[in-house]
């Protein structure tokens, strides 16, 4: 279901998935806590590179803060199970879009800011910033997202990605 649900994306050019985002709601954090997402990357290199597949988590951490993860996947597996493969890493803040600097695009959605994550057991930080929307409000288990490389105050992309709720999130405090 999760593929089929993601290949209906998949098939869909920049433009159109660029309309759907620019359309979508802002994701509730309630609607993300504590839970693990499938996620696949729509960008063909980067499928044609092996990060085709990756799952993203959400928590609250101890200082009340909201924070996700991504956790590597085997890639040998059939298109499902997403099966998690090592420990979190690549830690953010999810946040509201700044009011300037750089990252002032995409207002709607929710911020994940790689450069304010923890650093986990594997100290991989990488240089991203992903926007995420809600395409359809009455569907809380489907995410749609716009990645951007960092690099310094350049943002280079987007690539989008689509989250497809997994289960329970294994990162807990």
């Amino acid at each position: 279901m999760r593929v089929a649900i993601a290949e209906t994306y998949a098939h869909l050019d920049s433009l159109c998935l660029r309309k759907i985002f620019d359309a979508g709601a802002t994701p509730c954090w309630d609607d993300l806590n504590d839970w693990e997402f499938a996620g696949i990357n729509l960008h063909p290199l980067l499928k044609a590179l092996g990060f085709s597949k990756f799952i993203k988590g959400f928590f609250t951490d101890p200082r009340g803060l909201a924070m996700g993860y991504n956790v590597d996947v085997d890639k040998s597996q059939a298109a499902e199970p997403w099966a998690a493969q090592g420990m979190p890493y690549g830690f953010y803040a999810v946040e509201t879009v700044p009011d300037f600097g750089p990252d002032v695009r995409h207002p709607h959605a929710l911020f994940l800011d790689y450069s304010k994550g923890q650093r986990g057991p594997r100290l991989k930080r990488p240089p991203l910033r992903d926007y995420l929307v809600q395409p359809d409000p009455a569907n809380i288990d489907l995410f749609l997202g716009l990645a951007y490389l960092a690099i310094g105050s350049w943002r280079i992309g987007p690539g989008a990605f689509v989250l497809m709720r997994l289960g329970r999130a294994r990162l807990m405090y």
